[in-house]
């Protein structure tokens, strides 16, 4: 079996169509790294609507990828 390399890094973007405020999430609140699965825990935010960006230089191999990889979920966090 292949090992799994994962290197993630995470933002939440606040109000992303008005201000597009970037929020950085600290490696150690990323407690699930797999690769089909991931569970971030989300720091203190002021109330708005979120949506989260993950970038990656996973590999299945014993190498990262040259170039990372992003992705915005299309699911909306909402705070209150």
């Amino acid at each position: 079996m292949a090992t799994i390399l994962h290197r993630i890094k995470a933002f939440l973007y606040e109000n992303l169509l008005t201000t597009a405020v970037r929020t950085h999430v600290d490696a150690s609140d990323i407690v699930i790294n797999n690769p089909s699965e991931l569970m971030v825990i989300i720091p203190d935010l002021e109330s708005g609507l979120y949506k989260l960006e993950v970038t990656t230089q996973f590999s299945a191999g014993k190498t990262l990828l040259q170039e990372p990889r992003s992705v915005i979920f299309d699911k909306i966090l909402t705070v209150s």
